[in-house]
């Protein structure tokens, strides 16, 4: 485990997540998507799965170059995003595929293949399992940009909004995994994944203060989890409450996408 990438920070009466760390050739041969999917392992952080110039050049194409792909304000998450977000797209989802459609062709012609090496590396940590993307929800990735004082609230990955409704048809919306690489870095903007509480003992999270139910989930443990640029995490973001931490001092760009597997045993991946 990276001492310098993941940290526990409070230890409690808690189910920590186990995260393995390392880079793509140390954890390729497994199926460690499907280790998270079931429970076995909390997420995997891959040390270097992008190069920096290309995470470098994603940033400068899409700030120079805005257009159809964005950026644009999606409520009630912060920041701005460049593509789009299923979870709140209108149910039509015509935007959402045309904005990421738009994003895929920025990229492509740019020639900044983040969207291919994004799906060859969730490829090799699913043991070459394939991942598809659903017609429901084509757009493989979003990029999100968060200003200074903008962090994610303590939240759990559901499949429960309305524009959810044709991918739920299709995947086991019981567990969603969250994947993030982080294309530049501010101060701030750490990840932390607090601790599954003891069943029956789960606080109340909604309807309170932000501070209190951020106390109320650590005091059953939690883990910090600090991706550099150019590292992948997958992590369990549907059975563990998580937040991202506000960014400080500069913008923070990094590149997103959502996994869950299917009935059948086939897995998906979307934005």
């Amino acid at each position: 485990m990276s001492q310098t990438r993941i940290a526990l920070l409070r230890s409690g009466s808690g189910q920590a997540p186990t995260i393995l760390s390392g880079s793509p050739d140390q954890l390729a041969g497994r199926d460690l998507i499907g280790l998270i999917l079931d429970g076995t392992l909390g997420g995997v952080l891959v040390e270097g799965a992008f190069d920096a110039a290309l995470a470098a050049g994603v940033v400068a194409q899409l700030r120079d170059a805005p257009g159809a792909c964005g950026p644009v304000v999606t409520p009630p998450f912060p920041g701005w995003t460049y593509g789009a977000v299923l979870v709140v797209s209108p149910p039509d989802l015509v935007a959402y595929r045309r904005r990421g459609q738009a994003l895929l062709a920025v990229l492509s012609d740019a020639g900044l293949p983040l969207a291919d090496q994004l799906a060859g590396m969730l490829m090799v940590l699913s043991g070459g399992v394939p991942i598809r993307t659903p017609p429901e929800a084509s757009t493989p990735l979003t990029v999100r940009v968060f200003e200074a004082g903008d962090g994610v609230g303590i939240h759990s990955e559901r499949a429960d909004w309305p524009s959810m409704a044709g991918l739920r048809e299709r995947i086991m919306s019981g567990v969603q995994l969250s994947c993030y690489t982080p294309l530049s870095l501010a101060a701030g903007g750490q990840l932390h994944l607090y601790h599954r509480p003891p069943p029956g003992l789960e606080p109340r999270i909604e309807g309170i203060p932000a501070a209190e139910a951020a106390d109320a989930l650590a005091s059953f443990g939690l883990t910090e989890v600090r991706p550099s640029v150019g590292d992948l995490l997958v992590f369990d973001g549907g059975r563990y409450n998580h937040r991202v931490l506000p960014s400080q001092h500069g913008q923070r760009w990094t590149a997103g996408a959502f996994l869950a597997s299917g009935p059948d045993g086939q897995r998906y991946a979307w934005s």
